[in-house]
C-alpha cells in the first residue's frame, strides 16, 4: 500500500508601499515504506526551501507609493514630498543665518566682558558703569535697525 506525502513551503516578503511578494511550492509524492517518511520529509523540506529562496529573489514589479490611487492623489503625494524637502532646506538655511548673526555678537560680548573685567580691576565704582555700557552696546548690536 502506497502512502501519500504532501509537502508545502511558502515565504512572503514585505516590499515598499505596503506591498508584499509571496512564493509557494507544493509537492505530492508517494512512499512505499512508512519508515521513509522522516527522511523523505526532511529531504523535501530542504529542497522546497532552497527552490523558494532562489525564486523569491526575483520580485518583478514593485509599485511606487501612489500606485492604484487616482492621478490627483499621486500628484498631491509628490507635492507633499517636495514641500517637506523644501521646508527642511529652508530650516537649514534659517539656522545658518541665525549662526551668522549669533557668532559675531557672542564675540563682541566676550570682548566687552573682558573690558568690564579690566575696568572692575581699576575700581569697584566702575564695574556697574561697565556692565551697563556692555548691555547697551549688545542691545544696540542685537536689535534690528530701521
Amino acid at each position: 500500500m502506497a502512502l501519500k506525502l504532501i509537502a508545502n513551503y511558502s515565504k512572503r516578503l514585505g516590499l515598499p508601499g505596503y506591498s508584499s511578494h509571496q512564493f509557494s511550492v507544493c509537492v505530492e509524492t508517494e512512499l512505499s515504506n512508512i519508515n521513509d517518511v522522516a527522511g523523505e520529509s526532511s529531504r523535501l523540506y530542504q529542497s522546497l526551501q532552497q527552490s523558494v529562496d532562489e525564486e523569491i529573489q526575483h520580485t518583478g514589479f514593485v509599485p511606487d507609493e501612489g500606485y492604484g490611487k487616482p492621478q490627483a492623489v499621486r500628484a498631491a503625494a509628490r507635492l507633499r514630498h517636495a514641500a517637506n524637502t523644501r521646508t527642511e532646506v529652508a530650516e537649514r538655511i534659517d539656522l545658518l543665518h541665525l549662526l551668522r548673526i549669533i557668532l559675531p555678537v557672542a564675540g563682541i560680548l566676550l570682548v566687552l566682558l573682558a573690558a568690564v573685567t579690566l575696568l572692575s580691576s581699576l575700581g569697584p565704582a566702575l564695574l556697574p558703569i561697565g556692565i551697563i555700557a556692555s548691555l547697551g552696546i549688545a542691545a544696540w548690536l542685537w536689535l534690528p535697525r530701521k
